[in-house]
C-alpha cells in the first residue's frame, strides 16, 4: 500500500496502512490481556501496556508518536474518567479492521466519561468506539487544533 500524503508530512509505510511521521516512533503496543502465546518479540520489549492512556503518556509532545492498539484490547470508561491525557501529535492507532469484532474496542459507559482530544494534531483510527447507555453525551470532545478521527466504527445507544 502506498503511503498516504499529507502536505509536510512525509512519512513510511507501516502495517494496517499507518504511518510514522518524521521523528516519530513507536512507542507502545496496547493490549488489555497481556502478551499472549506466540507474540513476537515486541512482548518482550517493554513497549506492550494495558490501556491507551498507559501508551499515550508514553509519548513526547509534538514528535509524531506512534501508540498502536492490538486487536482483542478492550476498555470501559467509567465516572468521569476520559481515555487518556492528550499529547500534541500522538496518534493512536487501532490494528485491524474497524467494525469487526476484534477490533480494538473502548466502550463509554457513563455520562461525564469520554475521549478529549485537546491537543493540537492528534489522530485517532481503527478503533470501536460505543457507549453502553443512552444517558452518555459529549463521549468525544475536539477542541485542539488538527484533530484527526478517521476509519473509527462508532455506535452510540
Amino acid at each position: 500500500m502506498a503511503t498516504p500524503f499529507f502536505a509536510a508530512y512525509d512519512g513510511v509505510s507501516f502495517p494496517w496502512g499507518t504511518f510514522v511521521r518524521p521523528g516519530g516512533n513507536i512507542v507502545a503496543y496496547v493490549r488489555s490481556t497481556g502478551a499472549q502465546s506466540g507474540d513476537d518479540a515486541f512482548a518482550a520489549s517493554g513497549l506492550l501496556v494495558s490501556t491507551i492512556a498507559a501508551g499515550v503518556a508514553r509519548c513526547r509532545p509534538g514528535l509524531n508518536d506512534v501508540v498502536v492498539v492490538l486487536p482483542g484490547h478492550t476498555e470501559t470508561l467509567t465516572g468521569t474518567s476520559n481515555l487518556f491525557t492528550p499529547v500534541a501529535g500522538a496518534q493512536i492507532v487501532g490494528a485491524g479492521l474497524a467494525g469487526a469484532t476484534n477490533a480494538p474496542n473502548v466502550t463509554i459507559s457513563a455520562v461525564g466519561a469520554g475521549i478529549t482530544l485537546s491537543a493540537a494534531n492528534m489522530t485517532i483510527s481503527g478503533l470501536n468506539i460505543n457507549s453502553a447507555t443512552a444517558a452518555v453525551t459529549g463521549a468525544i470532545t475536539v477542541t485542539g487544533a488538527g484533530v484527526t478521527i478517521a476509519n473509527c466504527f462508532m455506535l452510540f445507544t
